[in-house]
């Protein structure tokens, strides 16, 4: 999941031609942090993850210029992250 996002958000971020490749890369990171986002759990710690997942797929979409999906990943997040609190 790191080097999906490393090599997507950084290292091809700005090769010429290579946008396609970087696509595919972070769609994948996306679908890696998917396992964690179907999790409904009242585990402390998997909520934690949930919300860090949330937190990833924000940054990808929004390197990828998907900001409304972006603020909605980033929203799931911040309540996830706040639900620990209480």
């Amino acid at each position: 999941q790191q080097m999906l996002t490393e090599v997507g958000q950084n290292e091809l971020a700005h090769v010429p031609l290579m946008e396609d490749v970087r696509q595919r890369l972070l769609a994948k990171a996306v679908a890696f942090h998917g396992e964690f986002l179907e999790k409904q759990s009242n585990e402390p710690d998997v909520r934690q993850q949930a919300g860090q997942a949330y937190q990833q797929v924000g940054n990808v979409y929004r390197m990828l210029g998907r900001f409304p999906d972006a603020e909605a990943a980033y929203r799931n997040s911040m309540e996830r992250f706040e639900a620990l609190t209480k």
